[in-house]
């Protein structure tokens, strides 16, 4: 059997509400909803904090904006597990406090507690929309997502990823669905059952209700994107909560990472890795707490089953001011309006997760130091479209700060608070003194293969067999979509006595750029502890890999070479 597919937040919990609408300035949260058959008597009750401030940045939109959560809470109102989406990333970021301080009381059926499965919106209104004058336009008061059965199921590893569409609905005086406009033609039907069961408080003029047509965001979710009937999530037994790094206190940083990781049929976690994260440096302390967690595996039928997860671990300082998300800061260079009018923004993007890059590794063999610059430009869902390089001292610096920049995530720019596209620079020194690119460690492996490559085991000669801890996979290179359909590469490599994969390098690939790709992947795999007459020991390592183009490639954006960046600095 197939693991199941789960997107998952153990430390992200939910919002509920069980009240009537909760109106506060311009943000609601909306009743709480069964989603599966056979409710309960009796559903969850939640312990409200006060609700989220609406966006700084989103404050001048004309238009909805809201959260979708589906979470599934065991008998002891324990939140195990999350679906969420939002139709704008600042709108998630800026619930993510009030979520995490979130309980509940369990759900009953026959006067027992029982585990549940609920769903509910926390609603952004714009300032158009205030309930108290006399002039408004409609205002929203209760949506939810709808299922696209075009959408792609989740495959092993990866988690269902919602679509947002737009499309305008006609309302009567009383604020009851007419019509949909302007969705795409397959997804009118889906978009048209969905608004009929959505709730709007009507538009006023002169303080009487009238009709109006608005514009509303859409969530849509590929079919089954939750666990399915008779298969219960794992339990959680116990937790170890991460530590926030020392070495970061004075600075207060807010930190944010998805971890990614399967749920094995004893419960223990495996293959843990890091899909999203804006500060590289609280990778390690999330994947070392997320690795201790211990499950009641997931079952079908009664048999244990691998179940597939994904959790975001929340790195604050209760008793120091939030310096950050990052210490990454988006600075103009130049002027907004200096940009071609397709590019230009009111509010600058915001990054979301960025990556470290691999030092090319005969470069900094030889102790080579240099720079490189990538322009690229950021779509209205915040990732990159298209990327090249700008300048470069080196060849190698440039293609591997490439196949970094290509992840990149942002909150987008935004234009009379909508989405829109911009272009950015990113500039990186390459040092080999640098300790934030070149740890202690690499270089203590660097001198090793100089001095002393005798020291270092083949893979053969271990006692036993390399056992994999943590392998994320290496992405398709953006610049080669559309180009070519597949690629391979061979990556090298030393693992540490800990187990950790270091100073990754190219043996061959078809392309350069999938090369770079593989061994931005590798530097993040780690294993059990190689040893080798039962001491810890150095080994050294090939993989190799095959790349196949995405089934449905991005569209092609205009070219952005003679814009203005805004730039980008670590």
């Amino acid at each position: 059997m197939k693991p199941l597919t789960l997107p998952t937040s153990l430390l992200a919990f939910a919002v509920l509400a069980t009240a009537p609408f909760l109106p506060a300035q311009d943000v609601i949260v909306t009743p709480l909803m069964w989603v599966n058959r056979d409710p309960p008597d009796q559903l969850p009750v939640m312990h409200e904090t006060s609700l989220p401030e609406f966006p700084r940045a989103l404050r001048n939109t004309t238009d909805f904006g809201w959260v979708t959560m589906e979470f599934f809470l065991n008998d002891k109102g324990q939140s195990l597990g999350e679906i969420h989406a939002a139709t704008l990333p600042g709108y998630l970021e800026a619930a993510t406090p009030f979520l995490t301080s979130v309980k509940f009381d369990p759900g009953r059926r026959d006067g027992l507690t029982v585990d549940t499965r609920v769903r509910c919106a926390l609603v952004f209104n714009p300032a158009s929309a205030a309930p108290d004058t006399p002039d408004a336009t409609p205002r929203l008061l209760g949506a939810r997502p709808a299922t696209d059965p075009n959408l792609p199921r989740p495959t092993d590893g990866a988690a269902p990823k919602a679509r947002i569409v737009w499309a305008t609905v006609s309302l009567d005086a009383h604020a009851k669905f007419v019509s949909l406009q302007g969705a795409p033609p397959e997804l009118t039907p889906i978009l048209e059952k969905s608004a009929r069961g959505w709730k709007f408080a009507p538009a006023r003029r002169a303080g009487q209700p009238v009709a109006a047509d608005v514009r509303v965001p859409f969530i849509l979710f590929p079919p089954s994107n939750g666990a399915p009937p008779g298969i219960p999530i794992p339990r959680v037994v116990s937790q170890v909560y991460p530590q926030y790094p020392y070495a970061l206190r004075a600075s207060g940083l807010r930190g944010e990472v998805l971890v990614d990781f399967t749920v094995d049929k004893s419960g223990r976690v495996t293959n843990a890795f890091v899909v999203r994260t804006l500060n590289p440096a609280f990778d390690e302390p999330a994947l070392e707490a997320v690795r201790q967690w211990k499950f009641e595996p997931g079952r079908s039928n009664g048999v244990p089953v691998p179940v597939h997860m994904q959790v975001p671990v929340v790195f604050q300082l209760p008793d120091l001011h939030d310096g950050g998300d990052s210490g990454v800061t988006i600075e103009r260079k130049g002027k907004p309006d200096s940009l071609p009018p397709e590019y230009r923004y009111d509010v600058a993007p915001k990054p979301r997760s960025r990556m470290v890059p691999v030092y090319p590794y005969a470069l900094l063999h030889d102790g080579t130091s240099g720079s490189a610059t990538i322009q690229f430009l950021v779509g209205e869902n915040g990732h990159v479209l298209l990327a090249d390089v700008l300048k470069t001292t080196n060849l190698e610096f440039g293609a591997a700060l490439l196949a970094t920049v290509e992840h990149f995530e942002f909150d987008p720019a935004l234009r009379a608070g909508k989405p829109t596209r911009t272009v950015l620079s990113y500039e990186f020194e390459f040092e080999p003194g640098a300790t934030d690119l070149v740890s202690k460690d690499d270089a203590a492996l660097l001198t090793l293969e100089r001095k002393h490559p005798d020291r270092i085991v083949a893979a053969d000669k271990l006692d036993e067999p390399l056992k994999p801890m943590s392998r994320p996979p290496a992405a398709f290179p953006l610049s080669l979509v559309g180009k070519v359909q597949k690629g391979s590469a061979v990556v090298e490599f030393l693992i540490d006595e800990d187990g950790r994969a270091r100073l990754p390098r190219i043996a061959k690939a078809s392309d350069a750029a999938f090369g770079y790709a593989a061994v931005q992947a590798v530097a993040a795999w780690r294993f059990e502890e190689p040893k080798s007459g039962k001491k810890s020991v150095v080994v050294r390592m090939q993989a190799p890999f095959e790349f196949k183009a995405p089934a449905t490639p991005p569209p092609a954006p205009k070219a952005a070479a003679q814009s203005e960046p805004a730039h980008s600095s670590p």
